[in-house]
């Protein structure tokens, strides 16, 4: 049977010297297991078990109450040799016994005989408590700078349905991308990025020139490390040309047109060019989370004719040099 154990006593080790961490530093109610890391930083060695204890801080009693564990049948040695040695270990939360509650929590493990301990601690947070994170989240990214990867990949977050998950639109969401998030932004285990895309061929042609409406980029050449492509669109056609604010980039690879990665989130503007006026605009590169390097690249935009539901793909092409 699960039982409280004791918090331990021995003497705290610096985390300079040996850490133990959470995987996340937030995690919903409804969370039944905590995955912890127990890194060596010394050159020291330290030996422990599997024991360990959990406490919850009572924020009313200013005190740390010790939570149901699992009782440890056969204790394993562990030796944590000198510098960068790691141990993992997954520990179960008894929310049957005792629910979880908003707030801090510690587990704890003894090591040197009972001698020295370290503790990891996180969070617990319910749907308000998840609010707030997003509050935090936002408020952290705005403080970036513009020219930051951070602020660049950054489209849209929401609390689901649910409560518990946050949805986070990354311009870029690959891997390396995501824990990037989680390290400057928020480490909140129910983060959901979406399914990762790899580069896709465009699924549809464009044309540059039409029915007397042409597209093209204000010059043919841009040096690499541009930031963004002045786009012109005329209308020489009778009728009024309807369109959103939205776009797409693409780089040429062989015989296909490859998506490259772009805002999915634009204001819901309609935009209408009568005959014989242009309309300009500027697309945003993305520099920071695409690889644009020398090649052929194309702005793409879906057009089409006020009161028809009839759309094509215009593009313009340009060069990085």
């Amino acid at each position: 049977m699960p039982y409280c154990n004791k918090i331990p006593t021995g003497k705290e080790i610096s985390p300079a010297l040996l850490s133990i961490h959470a995987e996340y530093d937030y995690y919903p109610l409804p969370t039944n297991e905590i995955t912890i890391f127990v890194t060596n930083k010394s050159s020291k060695e330290y030996t422990c078990g599997d024991e360990y204890s959990i406490a919850y801080y009572n924020e009313k009693n200013k005190s740390w109450e010790s939570l149901p564990v699992n009782p440890i049948r056969e204790d394993m040695l562990w030796i944590i040799s000198s510098y960068q040695s790691n141990r993992m270990q997954t520990i179960h939360i008894y929310t049957d016994i005792t629910p979880n509650r908003p707030g801090k929590y510690r587990i704890y493990k003894s090591f040197n005989n009972d001698t020295e301990v370290a503790f990891a601690e996180f969070e617990m947070v319910d749907n308000k408590g998840v609010r707030k994170l997003m509050d935090i989240l936002v408020d952290i990214i705005r403080k970036y700078p513009k020219a930051d990867t951070i602020h660049e990949n950054f489209s849209t977050a929401c609390q689901r349905y649910d409560g518990d998950t946050i949805e986070v639109g990354l311009i870029n969401n690959a891997m390396p991308y995501q824990e990037m998030f989680r390290r400057k932004i928020l480490n909140y285990s129910a983060l959901d990025f979406g399914k990762i895309e790899p580069p896709q061929p465009l699924p549809f042609t464009t044309t540059s020139d039409t029915m007397g409406i042409s597209m093209k980029t204000e010059k043919t050449v841009y040096p690499v490390g541009t930031k963004e492509i002045t786009v012109i669109i005329s209308n020489n056609n009778s009728r009024t040309l309807f369109f959103g604010v939205d776009y797409g980039i693409a780089r040429k690879k062989g015989d296909e047109w490859i998506a490259l990665n772009t805002s999915t989130v634009f204001n819901s503007l309609g935009i209408g060019v009568e005959k014989g006026r242009n309309y300009d605009f500027k697309a945003w590169m993305y520099n920071l989370v695409n690889d644009n390097k020398p090649g052929t690249y194309k702005i793409y935009k879906r057009i089409g004719f006020d009161g028809s539901r009839k759309e094509w793909y215009m593009s313009a092409e340009f060069r990085i040099e």
